[in-house]
């Protein structure tokens, strides 16, 4: 008897099944976090053209070059051009939707732009222009240096905020939930990842879960969110993840796999 208490009480436990639940497939997933990604490098790329200011000096004679200097608080950058490189001062146009703004260039002789400032007002980028073009092209020997632009940290900080939250937002469709189905204990831990931040878990009992249904909640232009839910017995329903997304059959089939584990469950755990 002593024997047999013990092979039982060693006897190897059976292995949870797991399901995880994504609210879209991998492919709109990698997609969506695709474009916020490139939306959040444009918005960072344009938090730093608001922070640098920009200087040129021009070296006629010895190294005869001119620098385009720009500061980017602590840390600057020198691009040197060599003055009979430089074929001409311009001023290109930069179209938004509603206006358009323009900016003092130079161009050289093997046909590459170097923009010098940011966009800005018509006028503004003409003074610009005249003013690098007087130190560019002037024969006077000697050394001279012209401020262009100066930075804006106020919309620096602004347009890096922007991109920062871009970026967390990104991080919302790496959001998924697990679910353990324990036959051995009679429970279901629920676990919703939420990377960088700590996940959050709770154990179950088979008898709190009822069933998972498919959610719909209203969404943008009259369209319809859908989510999955777990029905709890005298509690509210347990959403496996806040925010939705997808087909409303991508959710079902994900119902309907936690629903056939719940009924193996519920066979083996019945309902006190």
């Amino acid at each position: 008897m002593v024997a047999m208490a013990y092979r039982d009480a060693t006897a190897p436990r059976r292995p949870t099944a797991v399901l995880r639940y994504r609210p879209m497939r991998p492919v709109a997933t990698f997609g969506l976090m695709a474009l916020f990604g490139f939306v959040s490098l444009v918005t960072f790329f344009q938090a730093l053209t608001y922070v640098r200011s920009v200087e040129l000096e021009c070296v006629r004679g010895g190294p005869h070059t001119c620098t385009v200097l720009r500061h980017y608080g602590p840390l600057t950058t020198h691009q040197a051009i060599p003055i009979q490189n430089i074929h001409s001062v311009s001023i290109t146009a930069h179209k938004t939707k509603n206006t358009t703004n323009y900016a003092a260039v130079l161009f050289t002789k093997s046909s590459e732009t170097i923009q010098l400032m940011r966009a800005t007002a018509r006028h503004i980028a003409d003074a610009r222009r005249l003013a690098v073009e007087q130190v560019v092209f002037d024969r006077m020997p000697g050394t001279q240096r012209l401020f262009i632009d100066e930075s804006v940290p106020v919309m620096g900080a602004f347009f890096a905020l922007l991109g920062l939250g871009l970026a967390a937002l990104s991080l919302m469709f790496f959001r998924s939930a697990r679910l353990e189905f324990d036959f051995d204990r009679g429970a279901v831990r629920y676990t919703r990842l939420r990377w960088p931040l700590r996940p959050v878990r709770r154990t179950l009992r088979a008898d709190e879960v009822k069933r998972a249904r498919v959610t719909a909640r209203p969404g943008s232009k009259g369209s319809a969110v859908y989510g999955v839910a777990l029905v709890l017995d005298d509690e509210t329903d347990l959403e496996l993840l806040s925010q939705g997304g997808g087909g409303e059959q991508h959710h079902q089939r994900a119902a309907d796999a936690i629903n056939a584990h719940l009924a193996k469950l519920h066979e083996e755990h019945p309902p006190r």
